[in-house]
């Protein structure tokens, strides 16, 4: 079901939260996507050899759910995404269930904007990925 919230239902604090695996076929899927087959992503026996425990995660593939959250959750239908930020801290590695925090954080009910900061943690809890989305709500069409 797709979130139909108005820039007048959403507050400051409000929080949006889930949970994620990313299999490898989830990184082949993106990977052939976006042409990013880098050994890194895709060679476990490389990334062993270039200080890493498994293939890790791109992070893009990993900021890309922010799409998911804006588009149908935070505000859903009525989402314009108009930019987004981000800062890789910690590798997630293939097959982690990573954890997504968001919070509405900045609301200007002027020009129908919010400001969405997300946290993603990896499989021990430690912040690995931290940014922030920049979204318009769109006021629909009757």
């Amino acid at each position: 079901m797709i979130g139909k919230f108005l820039i007048s239902d959403l507050v400051e604090g409000q929080q949006y939260s889930f949970k994620k695996k990313f299999t490898r076929d989830i990184i082949e899927t993106f990977s052939a996507l976006t042409g990013d087959y880098h050994p890194l992503h895709t060679d476990k026996h490389y990334a062993n050899l270039h200080e890493f425990d498994n293939i890790i995660i791109q992070g893009f593939l990993l900021t890309s759910l922010m799409s998911y959250v804006v588009g149908m959750e935070l505000p859903g239908e009525n989402a314009l995404i108009l930019s987004q930020e981000s800062k890789f801290i910690r590798p997630i590695y293939i097959d982690e269930v990573v954890t997504y925090n968001c919070e509405i954080t900045k609301i200007d009910l002027r020009f129908s904007t919010f400001i969405l900061l997300y946290t993603i943690f990896n499989k021990y809890g430690l912040k690995a990925v931290s940014g922030s989305v920049t979204v318009k709500v769109r006021i629909p069409k009757k």
